[in-house]
């Protein structure tokens, strides 16, 4: 303004509550001029708690909570006030303003509008709602907030009819922009809603706060402008006197990440310098460290002016979108993630929700919250996820009734029922809506095209995970290594993932088997089996994956983290007798129980039979001939299988049934009792099958010769003249697929080409047996070609490769040093027992107390960052997030979590708030680092055959002397692999960084999208993606592999590359750069680099004759002297080098 007009401009500011002395010091007391103007109002009368009627004024008290806090750069514990809005403020004020219509009925008054003032949009709607319907009908009530059309505002300037009272309900926004002249009363909260910046993390929220006494005065100005007036101020006298004279500055408060993305977006420089010339400037370090984020985020450019600079950075398209959104900038981003992995919709909502306060209700009883947390986790252990699915219920709910005031009272009901926060869900309803606005003016909606598939919900989940990791990079925090030989001896040499452990129990573990399952009834989900080691009792969880966690775990490791301990009665050894003897006693006529014995539930009266029954033997060969009899209706990685060397007894079994019971003919019915060995009917054939369950006209049955499960109406007796029926054992082989799993580890439905499969023949290799479970690839034939099932599901994005877990593979070891492959494994070694049940006041027995179940995987799960400056603190999740209870993992492949927000608590420990369990899979936490860190390093192993490991963050870059150094060590994060990284992966990884540039770069600058580009770009992301995690042929890593990689831990090799400040290209503007590589050769050109250093050393020494060739030349020569002539030729020197990779300079893998 001073550069256009010769004259200075002049500036007025205007205000009736700001200091103006701090203005006029601002711009020089002798350049500045104040003018005082008295306005002429009318007298407005100040009321207090204090001068209303006690019943009165406790129920107008606000909600006060204390929060204890610490700051992250002082050891001082800090009490944070949050104050809120009670259901009973809200109703005791309806009271007071039927109050006002008695006092002014008395006095033979007409009716004044009143205006209350209320921090949030919720606490609007919730006020409107406290009128009953004999009220609401005296009153004119206006909702008055920034999301209210125009159109609607203007109601509130109307006349209201003779008889009726105008009350205007309304946050901050009565409080200068709009001026309503007819107000005589005013109800103050003395609250407001600020967005502010949590000191620890740098992560905003919206935050309900009491406002500045001069708020608290502009307010009351509201109800003086043509009348006397009185306005209430829900407070104490004293405690609105302690309130601060002014608001804290917003620039101090909101977060400097915001302030300078705007600063940017005006088109100035230099952020730093033109905070500093704020009133109020901000701290230096956190102007410094949003600026860092800005550059992670990449909503600024890594280079200014051709080189890094941490001061400024050139405003990109995402930082423009960024700027544009009332969001923290990761969540900003996580909406623009979404919209190029195809899952916009998911992550607008997950921002909206996860820029309120929890959606949940906290519960008193930690067991019910976290259950709570599980249920709307729904397996994927996400906190994002989580509030997603509770947000959408809520909205698929309130759309099926629609925004009527009964229809609210069921909604209310529905929040209720599933204890969730209705205001909160009210209030994220709202941001979303204005997020799905406001990224429409600029370009984003949900693209869609003609003739779209929906996408299979398992890789969906799997794409918003992804997209969570690309928003909240670097906030990675992966699990620390668990010694899988410790960990198998403590939970008996079961599989530590689905085995939980008591210790010290009484002697004669089964007899407590009822009173564990009785005491353990919450937690209990899945099918149980006990077995016993000395004074060890372990739980054996049945579950369809051997690598997953049963749901049973998770909630008895909770049970654990609580201290709760388990009651049991307390048995004599004479008692322990008597009650042995109703079980079984052992082959030599003791009734001690020996150690090893595996007790699974039966009913006593049905456990002789089941003792008839054979074991299953195991195939004789790790590769056999088969047929699949069944597949699993909801899992398409387990199924049954029938060994052709025993189809000839399962013919005979079959004969045998149909001889004693030609068909229409069926044996006595019988009542059902769980366990029991029975016929059922299925496709009007008997076969044997066990109950499962048995109720009422409804018993599930398992046909344990095929695999399969069928609820009947009846079951009847095998005859025990049948020898085969009652003495063979099952012949239905339960099989899991090996090294696939789904996206996101859960289960997913067959698809069409496995059921064809059904009863045909098939070539199985047993890679393991696992808890009696045959991990094995499946072959199948069609038209002539042999089919490989676990590939056809890969290929078929069904699911993705995955390493054998730890216990597979240890089995699979002991299985190849065997002769036949098999020996070692043997599924004898337990016996089938009943469970007796203890009625306490029958044998008057006292009780003991012992320890409640634990996982020693989860006992001993703890989380290591990947970043520099947390690398010596304790990290843990917070209570609220339902990744509190995390199991580790034994296998090479170490699971991660993505945290949404970081902060340090008062005893110096890193909390991670709103986390994501990633899933499972090979190279999961370098794929999503490398994808989405600004600049990445690589490094070789010794023989520079492929990348063992990479440094992430924003570069290296030559100090004074030469010497390489970080350009952020704070920002710089240490990549773990657990594989070899091809030159193939990082070609995969620079394609991927390549369309995400396509999808918010393009050709230009312009915030131009549209559906059918998007849409292609998403195909080819999910393409590459897939083929990324589908390579089978990577190598893992070795101990002493790893062990070379700590002596370069955060350190940089090489100075990237500083792109000239005037070119306008791609690639100085693309957002993913190609990661630069050092040159990797084949495993052929390590061979032939071998050859060379020894052709080298035999051309040394005397000259005489010998015959020798130069490997890279494919040249012979007679002697010593002319193979040296040859190796200072030019041509081969060049090859020499291209191969040492000496020649190459700094090179883009495309």
């Amino acid at each position: 303004m001073q550069a256009e007009d010769e004259a200075p401009p002049k500036l007025i500011l205007m205000s009736a509550t700001a200091e103006s002395t701090i203005y006029a010091k601002y711009f020089g007391s002798s350049q500045v001029n104040i003018v005082n103007i008295e306005g002429r109002m009318h007298d407005v009368e100040k009321i207090y708690l204090d001068d209303l009627s006690p019943e009165l004024s406790r129920r107008l008290q606000p909600q006060i909570t204390c929060e204890k806090r610490t700051n992250k750069w002082s050891d001082i514990s800090q009490e944070q006030i949050k104050p809120g809005v009670t259901r009973t403020q809200l109703k005791a004020v309806a009271e007071l303003i039927s109050d006002l219509d008695r006092k002014e009925d008395a006095a033979r008054m007409p009716r004044g509008a009143v205006l209350i003032f209320l921090p949030g949009v919720a606490d609007i709607n919730a006020m409107i709602r406290c009128f009953d319907g004999a009220q609401e009908s005296k009153l004119n009530l206006i909702a008055l907030h920034s999301k209210i059309p125009l159109d609607e505002q203007d109601r509130a300037f109307r006349r209201t009819p003779s008889g009726k009272r105008k009350v205007i309900v309304a946050t901050n926004i009565a409080e200068s922009s709009i001026t309503v002249p007819d107000i005589r009363y005013v109800i103050d909260f003395c609250l407001t809603k600020n967005q502010v910046v949590d000191r620890d993390s740098g992560f905003a929220s919206y935050q309900v706060e009491f406002c500045s006494r001069a708020s608290c005065d502009q307010r009351a100005g509201r109800a003086g402008r043509v009348q006397n007036g009185i306005v209430y101020r829900l407070l104490m006298r004293k405690d609105y006197h302690a309130l601060p004279e002014f608001s804290e500055p917003e620039i101090l408060r909101s977060p400097v990440d915001i302030t300078i993305l705007k600063i940017k977006k005006f088109g100035l420089t230099k952020p730093k310098e033109v905070l500093d010339q704020f009133i109020d400037p901000p701290r230096r370090e956190d102007v410094a460290r949003a600026i860092v984020k800005l550059k992670e985020v990449q909503a600024l450019q890594l280079e200014h002016k051709g080189k890094v600079d941490l001061d400024d950075g050139e405003l990109t398209i995402m930082g423009a979108v960024m700027a544009s959104l009332p969001l923290d900038v990761r969540l900003s981003k996580l909406i623009l993630m979404g919209f190029a992995f195809g899952c916009f919709e998911e992550c607008v909502k997950m921002a909206a929700c996860m820029s309120v306060d929890d959606l949940l209700i906290p519960s008193r009883d930690p067991m019910e919250r976290y259950k709570n947390r599980l249920r709307w986790a729904s397996d994927h252990y996400s906190d994002a996820l989580l509030l997603m699915n509770a947000f959408d219920e809520y909205l698929r709910h309130k759309e099926s009734y629609g925004p009527t005031n009964s229809d609210l009272r069921i909604v209310r009901k529905f929040a209720e029922f599933n204890k969730l926060e209705l205001r909160r869900l009210i209030e994220a309803s709202y941001l979303y809506e204005e997020l799905k606005m406001r990224l429409s003016r600029i370009g984003f909606s949900k693209p869609d095209g003609p003739n779209r598939k929906q996408r299979d919900p398992k890789l969906q989940a799997f794409l918003i995970k992804v997209a969570l990791c690309g928003a909240f990079y670097p906030h990675y925090y992966v699990q620390k290594d668990i010694d899988f030989d410790r960990i198998r001896e403590s939970v008996g040499q079961n599989n530590p993932l689905t085995t939980m452990v008591i210790r010290n129990m009484p002697p004669n573990g089964p007899l407590y088997c009822q009173a564990i399952r009785a005491e353990l009834q919450e937690c209990l989900c899945d099918e149980l089996e006990f077995k016993f080691k000395g004074s060890d009792t372990f739980l054996l969880f049945k579950t369809d994956n051997i690598a997953q966690v049963p749901l049973s775990a998770y909630l008895c490791q909770k049970y654990y983290t609580i201290h709760k301990k388990i009651e049991l009665p307390r048995i004599s050894p004479e008692q322990a007798k008597h009650l042995l003897e109703q079980i079984e006693r052992n082959e030599d006529g003791s009734a001690e129980l020996k150690d090893g014995i595996k007790v699974v539930t039966v009913a006593q009266e049905v456990h002789d039979q089941l003792l008839k029954l054979r074991k299953a033997p195991l195939p004789s060969q790790a590769h056999f001939r088969a047929s699949i009899s069944w597949w699993n209706e909801q899992n398409a990685f387990q199924l049954y299988i029938h060994l052709d060397e025993r189809k000839s007894q399962l013919n005979n079994l079959e004969r045998e049934i149909e001889n004693q019971f030609p068909r229409g003919t069926l044996p006595k019915s019988i009542e059902p009792k769980v366990g029991m060995i029975v016929f059922a009917l299925y496709k009007g054939s008997l076969c044997r099958a066990q109950i499962t369950t048995a109720l009422l006209n409804a018993i599930t049955v398992f046909f344990i010769d095929y695999g399969n499960s069928l609820i009947v109406k009846e079951v009847y007796a095998i005859p025990l003249s049948m020898v085969l029926c009652t003495n063979e054992a099952p012949f239905a082989y339960e099989a899991q697929l090996a090294k696939v799993q789904s996206y996101d580890g859960k289960p997913v439905k067959p698809i069409p080409f496995q059921k064809l499969q059904l009863n045909k023949p098939c070539r199985v290799e047993l890679y393991s047996v696992v808890d009696h479970v045959l991990r094995v690839d499946i072959f199948v034939e069609l038209n002539d070609e042999e089919i490989h099932i676990n590939d056809k599901l890969r290929y078929d994005r069904i699911a993705i490769l995955l390493d054998e877990p730890t216990i597979s593979t240890e089995s699979h070891k002991l299985d190849v040093n065997t002769e036949n492959g098999l020996e070692s494994i043997n599924l004898d070694h337990y016996s089938v027992r009943g469970e007796v049940y203890l009625d306490q006041n029958e044998y008057h027995l006292d009780t003991e107390v012992i320890g409640a179940p634990f996982s020693p995987l989860a006992k001993n799960c703890c989380l290591d960052t990947l970043k520099r400056s947390h690398h010596v603190k304790d990290i843990y999740i917070v209570e609220q997030s339902v990744n509190k209870v995390m199991f580790g993992d034994t296998g090479v492949q170490r699971r991660f979590v993505v945290a949404h927000s970081e902060r340090l608590s008062v005893d110096k420990q890193v909390q991670l708030l709103r986390t994501t369990l990633m899933p499972k899979l090979n190279m999961m936490l370098p794929f999503v680092a490398l994808v989405f860190s600004p600049r990445a390093e690589y490094r070789c192993n010794d023989d520079s055959t492929a990348y063992i490991g990479a440094i992430c963050g924003l570069g290296g870059q030559d100090n004074e002397n030469g010497v390489i150094e970080s350009v952020c060590p704070e920002s710089d994060v240490e990549v773990p692999f657990s594989h070899e990284l091809t030159r193939n992966d990082v070609k995969i990884i620079n394609r991927i960084r390549t369309l995400l540039n396509e999808a918010f770069c393009g050709n230009n600058r312009m915030l131009e999208w549209t559906s059918v580009p998007i849409l292609r770009i998403q195909d080819k992301l999910i393409q590459e993606i897939t083929k990324f995690f589908n390579n089978s042929n990577r190598q893992s890593l070795t101990p002493a592999e790893n062990r070379n990689k700590l002596q370069h831990r955060f350190q940089w090799s090489k100075a990237f590359k500083k792109y000239d400040a005037k070119d306008q290209s791609n690639l100085r503007q693309a957002l993913f750069r190609p990661h630069c590589t050092t040159p990797i050769r084949t495993k052929q050109m390590f061979k032939l680099l071998t050859q060379m250093y020894d052709f080298m050393e035999a051309a040394k020494g005397v000259n005489q004759m010998q015959i020798m060739m130069c490997p890279i030349c494919i040249k012979v020569f007679g002697n010593r002297h002319d193979a040296r002539l040859h190796m200072e030729e030019s041509e081969h020197r060049a090859k020499y080098a291209r191969l040492k990779g000496e020649s190459d300079d700094e090179k883009d893998v495309e």
